[in-house]
């Protein structure tokens, strides 16, 4: 999986649902159904890791390989380059 850019942010809801303070996604500003970015998905969607506590929790039930979480920013960019291909 190609990784560039690679975001890394703050977990709104401070690893509550994630199991991580931090957040990385891989290829941060690939589009998502030709719609929005991944970025953009993750920061300003409804349905995604910021969204409203249930979306939330229903995102990090089964999240996509392009996103990882740690307790720190190197441990979440850490845990997304170890992420399975």
């Amino acid at each position: 999986m190609e990784t560039f850019p690679i975001a890394i942010f703050e977990d709104r809801y401070t690893g509550v649902y994630s199991g991580g303070r931090w957040l990385a996604v891989a290829s941060a500003t690939d589009g998502l159904d030709g719609k929005e970015t991944r970025i953009g998905f993750c920061l300003e969607s409804d349905d995604g890791p910021s969204g409203s506590d249930v979306e939330a929790a229903t995102f990090w039930v089964d999240p996509p390989l392009w996103i990882a979480v740690g307790g720190t920013p190197d441990e979440a960019l850490a845990n997304l380059r170890n992420t399975p291909k």
